[in-house]
């Protein structure tokens, strides 16, 4: 009966995974937009989009409360099936070992010690499951820190560099870039700049202006397409120079 309830506790245990890495993703959407809405409180404040912010933070964090129930159902009947299978093995010793003390085929105290001993190894098999669906849920969060653990470290060699006699301070190659796989926020993008010129870059909010000076200071690479700064490629310097 141990060995079959380890076995069921065991199927539980991708269920609870799946549903704690859903619930840690949905945190983060939580908190991005709890940021969202307190850094930028002016602006919101300013247009107007309190009613649609708060309403989109409501939603995020409804959706955050159905999918931790739903891991704690998984959880509560991993833990009721590991009860019930701990009583069966309970009161199955004491009814089999009663009728062989009746037999007289072993005394009263080797069933007390069978009893004593059988509740020490229902409660390892008991314990390691519900151990190892609790290892799944911190390791849902851990997955997240050490995914940004292995991000590349940036270029940050200390060397003297010079800043060459090129025609064009930047100059934007045929770039694109976005944030994720779905949707581009630049495309195409085309843009010489002599030296000491000025432009301005003029748009709609999230028309990619912020985007666009980001790749330049090099907090981004582009999804394809070339940038050089006085006449170097930007991918090929450190940090500090550009």
């Amino acid at each position: 009966i141990n060995i079959l309830m380890f076995f069921i506790s065991s199927r539980f245990i991708g269920p609870v995974q799946k549903k704690s890495d859903e619930s840690q993703l949905q945190l983060a959407d939580v908190t991005s937009r709890l940021v969202d809405l307190l850094s930028s409180s002016k602006i919101v404040r300013m247009f107007n989009l309190s009613g649609w912010i708060i309403k989109k933070l409501d939603d995020s964090i409804e959706k955050t409360y159905k999918i931790n129930m739903r891991r704690t159902r998984w959880t509560s009947a991993q833990s009721g099936v590991n009860n019930i299978a701990s009583m069966m093995t309970f009161f199955g010793t004491i009814l089999i070992g009663g009728f062989f003390v009746l037999e007289g085929w072993f005394p009263f105290s080797r069933l007390l010690a069978m009893v004593q001993m059988g509740n020490g190894i229902n409660n390892m098999f008991w314990n390691m499951g519900a151990l190892l669906t609790r290892l799944q849920t911190s390791l849902a969060g851990s997955e997240r820190v050490l995914h940004i653990l292995d991000e590349k470290t940036e270029e940050q060699e200390d060397k003297d560099e010079q800043i060459n006699e090129a025609e064009y301070a930047a100059d934007i190659d045929n770039v694109t870039f976005g944030y994720n796989d779905e949707k581009h926020v630049l495309k195409n993008i085309n843009l010489k700049i002599k030296r000491g010129e000025k432009i301005a870059l003029v748009g709609g909010s999230g028309g990619g202006k912020s985007t666009l000076l980001k790749l330049l200071c090099g907090f981004y690479v582009p999804d394809s397409g070339n940038i050089k700064i006085f006449g170097d490629e930007l991918k090929e310097e450190s940090l500090d120079s550009i």
